[in-house]
């Protein structure tokens, strides 16, 4: 159950969450009270997260420990941050502390987007030319690492490799389904493999029972990233004039790049939705814990109300601002 607190708080997330809405039609005075709300707590907590998480064991408890050599430097650098406000002399002192941290990050994040980003593309670009990528997984005799590859749950691995050593033969996906020591949830992980990317991949394509089958979808997919790669790489490389084949295969990779941008905007987009969604479930109450706590909160009924509120403030917002439009257009022409 929840108390006072809780239901006061669910309600105000309500109001909030069909302010910020509000902007939909345009921008009011709603909405910007939700704007300056949202932005002032969140910098407050920010402030304070930073306080207890950096401030305080960083600086203040090094001071006070005595480990000067580490503190001083840190405690100036803070303190030259500040340089502008005190004079615009001085300005010029804030620049060090700000390029000390831009070198640092950068120098930081150089490394770890080189070990994310480049290694991970390297390493899977090598991948696709492994025999592994472009062939089935044999059910016989391939070891549990490449029928997990493949897609098949770890417990229904380990009856699989249960199932060679009674002298069980796979045939297809369909006798793995039928091995007897499979719960519902396990049949129904391995039903969801079965059939991916409208039935062009899926566990009866990625699996066989003899070693040595192409898997064609693999095959084309692993060629398309090794494809891709070298031509979006080549599209950067300017030390040869972009003409022919050159030119030809630079084309290629701004297409592959254009789709690699699409995809990750998409893949914001879809986020952001998701997001919405989580919200509109909050205004309908479906992401309360129980029917009990929807009955104490009555998020239909707050919605309601709250777009009520909403609709009714913005009418009266916008007949004044009319009413003031055409008294100052009076008063100008008089």
């Amino acid at each position: 159950m929840y108390d006072f607190t809780d239901i006061l708080g669910w309600w105000v997330a309500i109001f909030l969450t069909l302010a910020i809405f509000s902007f939909l039609y345009k921008d009011n005075p709603i909405y910007k009270i939700a704007e300056h709300l949202f932005i002032g707590v969140s910098i407050g907590v920010v402030i304070v997260q930073q306080y207890f998480d950096t401030l305080r064991p960083l600086l203040i408890n090094q001071l006070s420990g005595g480990d000067l050599l580490v503190a001083l430097p840190a405690l100036l650098l803070a303190v030259l941050l500040f340089a502008k406000l005190a004079s615009p002399r001085i300005a010029w002192l804030g620049r060090y502390p700000l390029a000390f941290l831009i070198a640092v990050y950068a120098g930081l994040e150089v490394g770890a987007l080189a070990d994310s980003d480049l290694g991970v593309q390297m390493k899977e670009t090598a991948n696709a030319m492994s025999y592994e990528a472009w062939h089935k997984a044999d059910l016989n005799e391939d070891p549990a690492k490449n029928l997990g590859k493949a897609g098949f749950p770890p417990s229904v691995i380990r009856q699989v490799m249960q199932g060679r050593k009674q002298g069980k033969r796979f045939n297809s996906v369909e006798d793995v389904l039928a091995l007897p020591g499979l719960t519902r949830q396990e049949k129904i992980l391995v039903e969801g493999q079965r059939s991916v990317l409208f039935g062009m991949d899926g566990l009866d394509r990625r699996v066989g029972s003899t070693k040595g089958e192409v898997y064609w979808f693999g095959f084309v997919s692993q060629l398309l990233l090794i494809l891709g790669t070298l031509c979006a790489l080549l599209y950067f490389f300017f030390s040869v004039p972009h003409k022919g084949v050159i030119g030809g295969l630079s084309r290629v990779g701004v297409i592959f790049l254009m789709i690699a941008f699409g995809a990750a905007f998409g893949f914001t987009v879809q986020g952001r939705v998701a997001l919405a969604f989580g919200r509109v479930k909050d205004l309908t109450g479906q992401s309360l814990p129980s029917d009990a706590v929807r009955a104490q909160v009555q998020p239909e009924l707050v919605t309601l109300i709250c777009l009520a509120f909403i609709i009714v403030f913005l009418v009266l917002w916008e007949m004044l601002r009319r009413n003031k439009g055409s008294d100052d257009d009076g008063t100008a022409s008089e």
